[in-house]
Order: structure tokens, then C-alpha cells, then sequence
């Protein structure tokens, strides 16, 4: 699939939009990126996977000559552990409606701890330090913003394992 391979015949999220779109993207997140300081901060979570790390703000332009909606698709892509690497992930979607020729709108597009996390081979949920790309858009990307989290991995869930029987 588009997750692990760069062959598929159309990428994931191909032929949503009836016109031309431009966009700029920004993220906005708490002053930190230190990982520690980041898991710490959601202390209160019930899950810290659904604890917000910060906002992919997306500005879409319509230049083409007809209304369209427009779906803002961002993946996050990089080379953290573990491996295998997926290529990109979704991490989070909105659809913006009616966009006129011309007009522009925005969105705010939430990123969780947990759409930045992998699941390691013992069932845990870990949150890596490393060089982070959020892309908007199937291929090509539109618009990327790139982040780097700093620190000791930590680990958000622990997935329940099986007891051993004896």
C-alpha cells in the first residue's frame, strides 16, 4: 500500500480536489520540544496518544476558475524507530467547503502524540526523538513543515499482553 511502498498506482487521497489549490502551512505548538517536557504537559490525559501536540495551520487558495472543497490531508513522515519506516501516515484530515476562484480559507488541523508515535515490537506506543515532516497533500506535497522533538524516547501506551500460562 502507499504506507510502505512508493508503487501503488494512485497515493492515498488522489483525486479529491475539482480544481487548482495553493497552500501555506505553519505549526504551532507549545514552547517545547523536549519530549519529556512534552508527556509531562499531558500528565492529566487519560491516553497521552490524544493528548494535542500542537496545530498544522493550513491556508488554502483556490487559483483555479471553479468552487471546489478542498480536503487538507497532512502526513508526518521520518526516520525514527522503529524500522521498517511507514513512507507517510495520515495524521490528520478536514475538509474545507465551497472554496470560490480566488478565495482562500483556512484550517486548523490538530496533531496528537499519538499520530506522531510508532508501536514498537513489544506493544508500546513510543514517542522517538528525531527530525519530524508534516506534508500536505498526496504527491506532490504542497506544503511541509519539518520539526525536531529532542530528548529520550517516551512511551505514551503499553498495548496488554497475554500472561503466560503455567
Amino acid at each position: 500500500t502507499a504506507r510502505i511502498s512508493d508503487k501503488a498506482v494512485l497515493p492515498f487521497g488522489f483525486g479529491l480536489h475539482c480544481t487548482t489549490f495553493g497552500v501555506n502551512v505553519s505549526l504551532t505548538h507549545h514552547s517545547t520540544n523536549d519530549l519529556r517536557m512534552i508527556v509531562k504537559r499531558c500528565h492529566s490525559s487519560k491516553y497521552l496518544g490524544l493528548c494535542e501536540f500542537g496545530q498544522v495551520v493550513v491556508d488554502v487558495h483556490n487559483a483555479g476558475d471553479v468552487a471546489s472543497d478542498y480536503s487538507a490531508l497532512a502526513f508526518v513522515s521520518g526516520n525514527y524507530e522503529p524500522k521498517p519506516h511507514p513512507i507517510k501516515e495520515l495524521a490528520a484530515y478536514k475538509r474545507l467547503h465551497d472554496i470560490k476562484a480566488g478565495e482562500t480559507k483556512h484550517a486548523s488541523l490538530p496533531i496528537t502524540l499519538g499520530s506522531l508515535a510508532r508501536w514498537d515490537e513489544e506493544g508500546r506506543q513510543v514517542l522517538y526523538p528525531d527530525c519530524y515532516e508534516i506534508a500536505i497533500d498526496t504527491h506532490p506535497e504542497l506544503a511541509e513543515v519539518t520539526f525536531t522533538l529532542t530528548g529520550e524516547p517516551r512511551v505514551l501506551e503499553v498495548f496488554p499482553q497475554n500472561q503466560a500460562q503455567g
